[in-house]
Order: C-alpha cells, then sequence, then structure tokens
C-alpha cells in the first residue's frame, strides 16, 4: 500500500480577482495614458504637468481601490487630460466589473472543495466535481474574452481622444496606453491558461480515479489521506498534482510581474511630478 497526502493548497490558491489585484488594473488602466518622459519634451510642458499635477490625487485615490465618480474628475478641472482621465476611469469601472463578477462566479463553484475527502469518495461526488471543472473553464475564458474586449473599447476611446489633441501629445498618449495594456493582457493571458492547465489536471486526475475506483481509498485520518494500492495510481496522482502545483505557481508570478508593472507606473508618476 502506497500512500500520498491529499493537497488543498494549490486549490485554494486559485486568486480571487478582485481581491489585491484590483487596485493594480485600476493603476494601469488610468496612469496608462500618462507617457510622463515623453511629455517632458513637449513644447507646451507647463500645461501638460499642471494638468498630470491635478490629476494625481485621483489616480492614488483609484489605485488604491477608491470609486472616483464623473463629477469628481470634472470639479477637479483637470484643464487638457480631462476627457482622457474620464474615459479611462470608465474603462476601469469596465474591467473591475469583469473581475468581480469572474470572482463571484468562480468562488460559486467552491474550488477548494474539490480534492477533499468528500468529493472523491463516490463516482456521484466525482461526477460533480467534473462538472464544476467544465464550468470553472467556461468562466475563465468568459473571462479572458471579455477582458480583451473591454481593452479593445479602450484603445479605440484613447484613440478618438488622442487624434483631438496635439499630435505630439496624442502619440504619447497612445504609446502609454498600449504599455500599460500590454502588461495587463499579458497578465490575463496567464491567468487564463495556467487556470486552464490546474481545471485539466483535475480533471484528468478525477477521470483516472474515476476508471479506477478501486485504485485507493479515501482515509479520513486525522490526517486526511488518499491511499493508493498500485504504484501506477500514485504516479498518475503525483503526476498531475505536480501540473496544479505549477500552474498556481505560475498565477502567482503573473501577479507579482502586474504590481511590479503597477510600482513602475506610480515611480513614474512621481519623479515627473518631482521634476515641475
Amino acid at each position: 500500500m502506497v500512500w500520498g497526502l491529499l493537497s488543498y493548497v494549490a486549490f485554494r490558491a486559485i486568486p480571487r480577482l478582485a481581491f489585491g489585484l484590483a487596485p493594480l488594473f485600476a493603476a494601469l488602466v488610468v496612469a496608462g495614458g500618462v507617457n510622463f518622459k515623453a511629455y517632458q519634451t513637449l513644447s507646451f510642458e507647463r500645461e501638460v504637468k499642471e494638468s498630470i499635477a491635478k490629476a494625481a490625487p485621483l489616480i492614488s485615490r483609484i489605485d488604491g481601490g477608491a470609486n472616483v465618480s464623473d463629477d469628481e474628475i470634472r470639479r477637479a478641472q483637470l484643464g487638457i487630460f480631462e476627457p482622457l482621465i474620464l474615459a479611462k476611469v470608465a474603462n476601469t469601472r469596465e474591467v473591475l466589473a469583469i473581475s468581480n463578477r469572474h470572482e463571484s462566479a468562480v468562488a460559486q463553484l467552491e474550488p477548494d472543495q474539490w480534492f477533499t475527502p468528500a468529493s472523491l469518495s463516490t463516482s456521484e461526488s466525482r461526477q460533480q466535481v467534473l462538472l464544476r471543472l467544465a464550468q470553472s473553464k467556461q468562466e475563465v475564458d468568459d473571462y479572458k474574452a471579455q477582458m480583451e474586449s473591454a481593452a479593445a473599447r479602450s484603445r479605440l476611446s484613447v484613440k478618438a481622444l488622442s487624434a483631438q489633441m496635439p499630435k505630439e501629445l496624442g502619440d504619447g498618449v497612445v504609446r502609454g496606453f498600449d504599455d500599460r495594456a500590454a502588461f495587463l493582457a499579458a497578465f490575463v493571458r496567464e491567468y487564463a491558461e495556467a487556470s486552464n492547465q490546474m481545471v485539466d489536471a483535475t480533471a484528468e486526475l478525477l477521470t483516472a480515479l474515476e476508471n479506477a475506483p478501486r485504485s485507493f481509498v479515501i482515509v479520513k485520518g486525522p490526517p486526511q489521506s488518499i491511499q493508493f494500492k498500485d504504484q501506477a495510481a500514485l504516479d498518475t496522482y503525483r503526476g498531475q498534482m505536480a501540473r496544479v502545483a505549477a500552474a498556481a505557481e505560475r498565477i502567482q508570478k503573473a501577479r507579482l510581474s502586474l504590481l511590479s508593472a503597477s510600482r513602475r507606473g506610480n515611480d513614474e508618476l512621481s519623479d515627473f511630478l518631482e521634476k515641475r
């Protein structure tokens, strides 16, 4: 008889996007239209700096997760950047709404219950988990598609606004948006791919257990564990759990990369304002 401990950590590591990541999304989306280094060379640098300086407190509040209204933005009299900030805050609201909806939908599927003794103990319970796994994969695919659509709409809005600005300023706005949008798009792609890797590995493992129900027994413990009756079954378990753990690590690395991009944007804003 060979033993393998049940693993809960990897499944509980499935990120709750709105918790912790919401401010990062906001910072990237809003600050994304502010290519600070490029603006230092503009012939109307003073006007640009004054507008950014007025916008900075609002950007900081959004970065901290605050809900900034359109009225607050208009009352701040931001000048040349007001239409851009209004458009990008609207996009931020859309991005956060998509992320919140996705988080809620995934949470309802109870991923931390996908690999418990109760979920593995009977064929019926295993089939229920397989159904939830399929639903989770669809939720992730929907999230990715919605985020990509939101990014495309936001870029069209930014392009339209940039066309109404002096060319040197408008070009900087588009470059700034594209730079920040690339970081967010990379996170969304990596999150979706890693999440689906996690789901696929779990589904394959559950299917293997379903096809060979006599190859293991559940021991409720303590500690809770799964007991395999042959080496092949144990090897399958270990291999798929390694894939789950690797996927969870990919998601964490993507999150840290997004955090780093957000911090760089904040540093650029601080450096720009210090040189006023």
